[in-house]
């Protein structure tokens, strides 16, 4: 079994070997044999059928050339020599009768027919400017008149519809801004005479609060400490002769201010007599 894998094994070395031999050494050969047989044959072909073909089409286009230029050389000669031949024969017989008819048949009637087709373009450009002024002229007034048709029916129908319809507006507009304006300032000036009224009583209210409550802690500071028959007098006349609801009509006159700056007095003194006078020792 080892000797069958070992002659595989030689084998296809040896297999392998011959291929590479083969595909490096022998195919190029053998391409290059082929190619060079190919070329060989390519070659022969060339020079023994399609230069002969390309070498006879080029001599006969050139020959073909050369003959066009030969014919057209001698066709000129001959055209130029028949037209010398004929121009002579015209201008010594032809040419006179050809005149002669021109000046006595044809010039008369191509006088006529050039004045004839002159005085036509004049008439017909005096006709049309005629016209084109006559038409610009009418349709300038057609255009006006209904221009100021047109104008005086839009105006018309703005002015009616101002009338109609935004005037009403506007007016309504600035009768509601006036009187909107009326109101505020009329609201204003209202509000401001009711804000300065409420403010004067509440600042009344507020000052015989403060005024009546500062009396009283006055009469029962000067109760506590003067007992003195003036004293009751001027308390009296002070809280006990003037109500409280009658306070607004006694504050600020002279009898209040003379009241209110004797009780002062009257405190200070006794307030300072009162300091003035000596502890007794107790026993």
């Amino acid at each position: 079994m080892s000797l069958s894998v070992k002659l595989s094994v030689i084998t296809s070395v040896i297999l392998s070997v011959i291929l590479s031999v083969i595909l490096s050494v022998i195919l190029p050969v053998i391409l290059l044999v082929i190619l060079s047989v190919i070329l060989s044959v390519i070659l022969s072909v060339i020079l023994s059928v399609i230069l002969p073909v390309i070498l006879l089409v080029i001599l006969s286009v050139i020959l073909l050339v050369i003959l066009s230029v030969i014919m057209s050389i001698i066709l000129s000669v001959i055209l130029s020599v028949i037209l010398s031949v004929i121009l002579s024969a015209m201008l010594s017989v032809i040419l006179p009768v050809i005149l002669l008819v021109i000046l006595s048949v044809i010039l008369p009637v191509i006088l006529l027919v050039i004045l004839s087709v002159i005085l036509s373009v004049i008439l017909s450009v005096i006709l049309s400017v005629i016209l084109l002024v006559i038409l610009s002229v009418i349709l300038s007034v057609i255009m006006s008149i209904i221009l100021s048709v047109i104008l005086s029916v839009i105006l018309s129908v703005i002015l009616s519809v101002i009338l109609s319809v935004i005037l009403p507006v506007i007016l309504l507009v600035i009768m509601s801004v006036i009187l909107l304006v009326i109101l505020s300032v009329i609201m204003s000036i209202i509000l401001s005479v009711i804000l300065s009224a409420i403010l004067s009583v509440i600042m009344s209210i507020i000052l015989s609060v403060i005024l009546s409550v500062i009396l009283s802690l006055i009469a029962q500071w000067v109760k506590s400490y003067t007992v003195t028959p003036c004293s009751k007098v001027l308390l009296k006349k002070l809280t006990g002769s003037q109500p409280v609801k009658k306070f607004t009509t006694f504050y600020g006159t002279r009898r209040f201010i003379t009241a209110f700056t004797s009780a002062r007095n009257l405190s200070l003194s006794s307030a300072s007599s009162f300091q003035s006078i000596p502890p007794q020792p107790t026993s």
